[in-house]
């Protein structure tokens, strides 16, 4: 815990052997101990200065961590008496907290959902229902404009779809997601679609004619720009955007050969 924000939880699985449980529990102080301090230097590596306290519901821990030597004890290893010296020293204070207000038995016992809600609270954590706002928000693709090709008999059509609003009327250019040149449309351009104020509206104009190429229309819409491909260009359309254009709905192509 970091204050009241719980920054990581974690659970291991005690390696020595203890001949007590007072041993054991000595261990498990020594070993949360060791991390806590392994964390203060990472922090002060950051340029934090932090301090730490560790928390134990085990009265016999406690005890052994707070007296000097092992005393009564039997089977500990003197190298792990050092947390004596840590908690005489304040640089580990030892606080008891009793064995129903302590989270780490979320980690460690089967709890009931009343106690694992208690424990969550104290750690900062809490159940929410429904969907993440912020999970909302990942899944979100940004929207893209886009281009269409459609055969109408033996006309062939190309729509730029604007998804994103936009203030003028589209002027055809080499976009690299379909480069279709300008050159090869005709210069009859219909545009369709909705202004921001929800207004309904189409117009069919020349792009070509000067000063209407760029023609404002005074708030944002969103819609499409329809272009007539000229006669001589569709071949070159087609070979261009073969993927792009289903074969069963390409017009009939006649070829003849001689000598």
């Amino acid at each position: 815990m970091l204050g009241k924000h719980c920054i990581k939880a974690w659970s291991k699985t005690q390696s020595i052997i203890a001949k007590s449980s007072g041993e054991s529990e000595l261990y498990r102080v020594i070993k949360g101990s060791s991390e806590a301090l392994g964390l203060l230097t990472l922090a002060g590596d950051l340029g934090m200065e932090l301090k730490t306290r560790v928390h134990v519901d085990a009265t016999a821990a406690k005890g052994m961590v707070e007296r000097r030597g092992i005393s009564r004890v039997r089977h500990i290893e003197v190298d792990h008496l050092w947390i004596q010296e840590q908690e005489a020293r304040r640089m580990l204070p030892i606080s008891k907290v009793d064995g129903g207000d302590n989270p780490a038995d979320l980690m460690t016992k089967n709890v009931g959902i009343a106690l694992a809600i208690k424990h969550m609270s104290a750690m900062g954590i809490r159940f929410a229902d429904g969907r993440s706002d912020a999970a909302v928000k990942l899944h979100v693709l940004k929207e893209k404009d886009d281009w269409r090709v459609d055969l109408e008999g033996t006309h062939m059509k190309a729509t730029k779809t604007h998804r994103v609003s936009r203030s003028g009327l589209y002027l055809p250019g080499g976009e690299e997601d379909y480069p279709i040149h300008s050159s090869r449309f005709e210069a009859t351009r219909i545009t369709s679609g909705v202004t921001d104020s929800g207004k309904s509206f189409e117009i069919e104009d020349n792009w070509r004619r000067p000063g209407r190429g760029l023609r404002e229309l005074g708030e944002g819409w969103t819609g499409s720009t329809t272009f007539t491909v000229k006669a001589s260009a569709r071949n070159m359309v087609k070979a261009d955007l073969r993927l792009a254009v289903p074969r069963s709905s390409w017009p009939p192509c006649h070829a003849s050969a001689g000598r």
